[in-house]
C-alpha cells in the first residue's frame, strides 16, 4: 500500500511488521511491540484506504490512556504530520478529521 502525495511523494509502510498489518485482509489485526515498531504510524495509514472509496466511512483509535492519544508523539500529533498532505482537515474540538 503506497498513498500518492504528489507527483514526486510517496508514503508507504516499512518493511516487516509494519506492511503486513497494512496489506491483511482481517477484520482484526493484533500488531504489538516495543517503541519505535511503527505502530501507530501503520495504525493512521490503515483507515486511507477506505476514504472516498467507501461511503460515509468513518474510523475510532482506541488507546488505554488519553495522553496516549494527545502528547507528543502520540495519534493525535503523528495525524497532524500525514492526515493534511493527503487531504485532511483537522476539527480540534473533537480530535477528529474528515475528508
Amino acid at each position: 500500500m503506497s498513498i500518492l502525495l504528489s507527483n514526486t511523494a510517496t508514503i508507504s509502510p516499512q518493511p516487516g511488521p509494519q506492511t503486513a498489518f497494512l496489506q491483511t485482509p482481517a477484520d482484526i489485526c493484533i500488531y504489538g511491540g516495543a517503541a519505535g515498531g511503527g505502530k501507530t504510524v501503520g495504525l493512521l495509514l490503515e483507515p486511507l484506504r477506505h476514504i472516498g472509496r467507501v461511503p460515509n466511512f468513518t474510523a475510532v483509535f482506541f488507546r488505554r490512556t488519553t495522553p496516549q492519544i494527545t502528547n507528543p508523539g502520540g495519534l493525535w500529533d503523528e495525524s497532524q504530520n500525514l492526515y493534511p498532505r493527503v487531504g485532511g482537515t483537522a476539527h480540534l474540538g473533537a480530535r477528529e478529521w474528515r475528508w
